[in-house]
């Protein structure tokens, strides 16, 4: 097609200038130059070839030049670049007006298409129901989903990623994030992310021409009507733009403090902690240990309509009957300090503050607990002795410290054998010795333990992982008047869990070991996941 701009003819003639950029005020029905005749759809000219010129797209959907930029940006349609001018094919403006999905055609996606098939079939991958597949990206991403779910994945990665030089730039990498362990799925052609990318954010409603990270969500239903959330993340790389989807199943999950697993004795002191009227219980660890599930099986245990219990969360994770939960939101004054102020004049048994954040909030815990509320919290430390440590740091005095803190609960996630696969073995001799100095400075003697070491395998019960699931190893350290003794006196971490230990406080180390020695998991997944 000869575009009218570049023609010497009077009819075409125009003024020579650029194109207008859609800030500026021009309606694409106005003639370019005097005595321009008024176009219709049916005086597009396209030379044979169904191409049309900007000018002549905002014509046939008569709408603005502004709306159009914004319709393009978003990927309402496609274009093409032809130099510096803008071609679109007629079809797919007809297609926008009949409500259809732009038509991408790729190369590659028809094996990406076969990969992700045999990939789900392989995992047995759930089905979905009202999902209209109007491109084959559609069906790459509800099959990258499926297949994240049928493996158990929290957290699906699509990213590229550098190659070894003899092959050349990049690539994508499909990766499932199970029971904390990232796992290699399918790796897939670089020139297919960007409009893989764009269709993805298309669905989680983001706008497609930013480039700063952002946040989306998108939701489908598995057959059987279980609906499945997905929050997605799109961040730059210095390779493209890398993808990270949070799978969010709306199942009610089985809540309850038998249900932790925590070693029986731990778990009988902790009952007896939270039976207590009043202080300070802090539960400690990295994101993604089970904070929260441990503190509402402890809230869940204790309510009750005769027990009034508040939180402040951020955010709100489930919600549960006989429990006044508030949301943090700071842009409308709802903070961590205004809150709890607020809940120590509405008369709570037991408050819930989701996160130490800062040393305000940490003095309204202690000052709460103080006066006769039972209080439950977050604090990121490494371990229970660290967390004082912590709260020193931050402001508290170590006499409030001995006087409010009642326990400090520190957890961590390990993986657990597949039931199906795991076979015995004996552990690496100096793998074992390691384990054993271990248990031993945290209050357990291995030779006192069983001797059913068992080693991964994997199977299809298990995707070929090894592992199934996740199992939560703890310490608990009670603020007993030794403790608050030495804490007074401002004793070091290591003089603090010394002290613990000989109080029968069982490091989170040695019970792994212990679990380890009963067939639960391995000493390679305990060491990887206590790093000690």
């Amino acid at each position: 097609m000869v575009d009218a701009a570049k023609t010497g003819s009077k009819k075409g003639k125009t003024s020579g200038k650029k194109l207008k950029g859609p800030n500026k005020k021009e309606s694409p029905k106005k003639p370019q130059s005097k005595g321009r005749k008024k176009r219709d759809d049916s005086a597009l000219a396209t030379n044979g070839s169904g191409l049309l010129s900007m000018d002549e797209a905002i014509a046939m959907l008569k709408t603005t030049r502004a709306t159009f930029y914004r319709w393009l940006r978003s990927g309402k349609f496609q274009g093409h670049k032809a130099g510096r001018q803008w071609r679109f094919e007629k079809q797919e403006i007809e297609r926008f007006l009949k409500g259809e999905a732009p038509r991408i055609e790729l190369r590659g996606v028809d094996s990406l298409l076969e990969n992700l098939r045999n990939k789900a079939k392989e995992t047995n991958a759930p089905a979905a129901e009202g999902w209209a597949s109007e491109t084959p990206l559609d069906e790459a991403i509800l099959l990258i989903l499926q297949i994240g779910l049928a493996m158990r994945a929290t957290d699906i990665d699509l990213a590229p990623q550098l190659v070894y030089e003899e092959k050349g730039g990049a690539e994508g990498v499909l990766r499932c994030r199970v029971d904390g362990v990232l796992h290699p799925v399918l790796d897939i052609d670089s020139s297919l992310l960007p409009s893989l990318m764009k269709r993805w954010k298309q669905f989680a409603h983001i706008p497609l021409e930013s480039k700063a990270p952002l946040d989306g969500q998108m939701s489908f239903v598995l057959q059987g009507g279980e609906r499945v959330d997905v929050r997605v993340c799109f961040v730059p790389t210095s390779l493209g733009v890398a993808s990270t989807a949070r799978l969010l199943r709306r199942r009610v999950p089985k809540m309850g403090l038998d249900l932790l697993d925590f070693d029986p004795s731990d778990m009988g002191r902790l009952k007896e902690l939270i039976s207590r009227p009043w202080g300070l219980i802090v539960v400690t660890g990295p994101t993604g240990c089970g904070k929260t599930t441990t503190i509402y099986s402890c809230l869940l245990h204790l309510a009750s309509p005769h027990v009034k219990i508040m939180t402040i969360e951020d955010p709100i994770e489930m919600a549960f009957r006989w429990m006044q939960q508030t949301q943090l939101n700071e842009a409308e004054g709802i903070t961590w300090t205004r809150t709890i102020q607020g809940f120590l004049r509405s008369a709570p048994n037991i408050i819930m503050v989701g996160e130490l954040r800062n040393t305000e909030t940490l003095q309204l815990c202690v000052q709460a607990g103080l006066t006769g509320h039972l209080v439950f919290t977050t604090l990121h430390a490494v371990d229970s002795p660290r967390a004082i440590k912590r709260m020193l740091d931050m402001g508290l005095p170590s006499f409030l410290i001995a006087d409010s803190v009642k326990g400090i609960l520190s957890q961590r996630l390990i993986r657990v054998l597949c039931p199906k696969c795991s076979q015995s073995c004996t552990p690496d001799p100096e793998l074992y010795a390691r384990a054993k100095k271990a248990a031993m400075e945290g209050g357990v003697r291995v030779e006192n333990l069983p001797n059913d070491f068992r080693k991964p395998v994997g199977c299809k019960h298990c995707n070929q992982l090894g592992y199934s699931g996740q199992t939560a190893i703890a310490e608990l350290l009670e603020i007993t008047p030794e403790l608050a003794e030495a804490v007074k006196r401002g004793a070091t971490h290591e003089e603090l869990r010394a002290v613990a230990v000989g109080q029968g406080m069982t490091t989170m180390a040695a019970d792994g070991i212990r679990r380890a020695a009963m067939g639960i998991t391995t000493l390679d997944e305990v060491f990887r996941v206590i790093a000690t």
